[in-house]
């Protein structure tokens, strides 16, 4: 009996997934007995599926209001997520030709439309904010984010030379979100009728 076994009661290690004599002894495999997500691996890539998952969430709802707004797409809170899926949506937007009305915060990978949707194709309310941040990817074994200078290089190339004299001005890209808005925004974009 294993160390997990003696641990608790049978009708506990049922619960959690540990593997218990009894379930042994029935022929479980050893993998059908562990505890979901029971390695480091296993709990890091879940938290990739977790970042995955959100942000196509956040595309497919940028899509649902898309659909419903004839021909039109209204940001309101966009967090940013994983980048290529911002650039495929973007790309898709700007070759069908849709208007982006941005009407509140754009944030990470979310500001890529920038450098991708022509500017006659979008426009600002006076509550717009784009938040610009440095690159980073999840790092299993810390568990948190970590910047990426290959990245962060990667994303300035994508915005287009005006904002990116922009971020230079205000310090460059690091972990911590600058914002634009205001004045500084309608510079870049005309407001929205």
């Amino acid at each position: 009996m294993g160390r997990r076994d003696r641990a608790r009661p049978d009708h506990v290690d049922a619960l959690t997934g540990f593997c218990s004599a009894r379930r042994r002894n029935a022929g479980y495999h050893p993998r059908q007995c562990r505890r979901p997500f029971d390695s480091r691996r296993e709990r890091g890539s879940m938290n990739w599926q977790l970042i995955v998952a959100g942000a196509r969430t956040a595309v497919f709802g940028m899509l649902f209001l898309a659909g419903t707004a004839s021909a039109e797409l209204r940001i309101m809170n966009d967090q940013g997520g994983e980048v290529s899926s911002y650039l495929r949506t973007f790309y898709e937007m700007r070759a069908s030709g849709e208007r982006i009305i941005i009407d509140g915060p754009c944030l990470s990978a979310c500001t890529l439309l920038t450098g991708i949707v022509p500017r006659d194709h979008v426009c600002v309310t006076n509550r717009a904010v784009l938040g610009f941040h440095a690159a980073s990817y999840y790092n299993d074994v810390s568990r948190s984010l970590m910047p990426t200078r290959a990245g962060t290089r990667l994303v300035m190339r994508l915005y287009p030379p005006e904002i990116r004299a922009w971020i230079n001005r205000h310090g460059g890209l690091t972990p911590q979100l600058m914002t634009m808005r205001g004045r500084d925004l309608a510079a870049f974009y005309p407001p929205c009728d």
